[in-house]
């Protein structure tokens, strides 16, 4: 018998292994944050999500043999595209559709406009739609995306919007990292194109947003495919470790300096372990010949040993704003494991580089100029060198 719940707001039904079919949503209308996380026999959702005008946060993740969304992804060719765009979820800013061996993304994904969080990681599609218009989009996962050819095109980020989920059930949530995360997708081989794309979304990322964070949000994270630290990372060390020098921070009056970008180079095994070891980013400072670990973040991929098949290199970037909780002056930029070595990780090379102001402009402007050319030998192209800008300090990635 059907119950009408129009002040029901927030259903948690995680892990409902006897799950088989969600009801006519109509019977909860105002929901706005629905958990369906390891619901392992579900198969379908009602077409009737479409009427969930106030929902936000989606969490679908491990739903392994789902088949009808009704939302925004399938198996196989069927009529989850069309249902698609008669829904009206476009208030929806949270989907997790990660590990539920999807074969395929519609193009209709792309009309959800108020989505700022996307997780797709642990599927079986070869392509992604393009997500351009998706100009709200902070956060983007394709980890363990195993058949993966091909990147979607990004859209151009826009503000943050502070303290979006106050006084809201999404407080309840753990956020996500502000980034991309294009991890452990072996057929994505590593294109240079690739790796300037996503410095590139970085950059204009910080443009959007050139002061600090807000709490969790003031760090912006990319992990991609790449063995080599871009030759405009002017600090560079081999191994897990490198001093950051404070003196420009030191000389700099004029405030120039807004934020410091982080790189790590690391390679990862085929390690058959079940558990899980966090592996962090974090800033020593010497005080009276101790060590004191000041601050840092842990990568923000799923390192679980049996989902890493081959052998791979990949670049950790992450930006820190330099009025934020995070101080990285006058510290040690050191990369730390738990246990890696039961992972096959191994930390080749970090360093860091000092942005200011100016270089967010000179790095898109040189990416605008360049963007046809990828058949240069060059790995990277010196700004001075560039006529129309002699006094530009960056160096862009090719």
């Amino acid at each position: 018998m059907s119950q009408y719940l129009p002040n029901l707001r927030h259903l948690d039904l995680n892990n409902s292994i006897n799950l088989i079919k969600m009801p006519h949503f109509g019977e909860f209308p105002n929901l706005e944050w629905l958990d369906l996380e390891g619901c392992i026999k579900l198969v379908q959702l009602d077409p009737s999500i479409g009427l969930l005008t106030k929902l936000v946060y989606l969490n679908l993740k491990d739903c392994e043999n789902i088949r009808h969304l009704g939302i925004s992804a399938s198996h196989s060719q069927s009529t989850t595209s069309s249902i698609l765009k008669r829904t009206m979820l476009h208030g929806l800013r949270e989907l997790d559709l990660s590990f539920c061996s999807l074969l395929q993304i519609p193009d209709t994904i792309g009309c959800l406009y108020s989505l700022q969080g996307l997780n797709l990681g642990g599927n079986n599609f070869v392509t992604v739609p393009s997500l351009g218009e998706l100009s709200k989009l902070e956060y983007l996962n394709l980890e363990h995306c195993k058949l993966l050819k091909s990147l979607p095109k990004l859209p151009s980020p826009t503000c943050i919007e502070h303290g979006l989920y106050k006084d809201s059930l999404l407080a309840l949530e753990t956020r996500w990292c502000n980034g991309l995360l294009i991890f452990n997708c072996p057929k994505l081989d590593e294109r240079e194109c690739y790796i300037r794309m996503t410095f590139s979304w970085m950059i204009q990322f910080i443009q959007a947003n050139p002061h600090s964070f807000p709490d969790s949000l003031d760090v912006i994270q990319i992990v991609t495919p790449g063995s080599e630290i871009p030759s405009w990372f002017r600090h560079q060390s081999k191994g897990d470790w490198i001093r950051i020098d404070r003196s420009p921070i030191m000389h700099d009056n004029n405030n120039n300096i807004i934020g410091c970008v982080c790189c790590v180079v690391f390679s990862m095994a085929p390690q058959f372990r079940s558990r899980k070891y966090p592996m962090r980013l974090i800033f020593t400072a010497d005080i009276c010949s101790q060590k004191l670990t000041k601050s840092g973040t842990i990568i923000p991929v799923n390192l679980y040993g049996n989902l890493n098949t081959v052998k791979s290199n990949h670049i950790w970037l992450t930006y820190f704003p330099l009025e934020s909780s995070w101080d990285v002056s006058n510290q040690t930029l050191y990369v730390e494991m738990e246990r890696g070595e039961d992972l096959g990780i191994e930390v080749k090379n970090c360093g860091y580089h000092w942005v200011y102001k100016e270089d967010l402009q000179e790095f898109n402007l040189t990416m605008m100029n360049h963007r046809n050319s990828l058949a240069g030998k060059r790995k990277s192209l010196t700004i001075e060198d560039q006529e129309a800008q002699p006094q530009q300090k960056l160096h862009s990635y090719i």
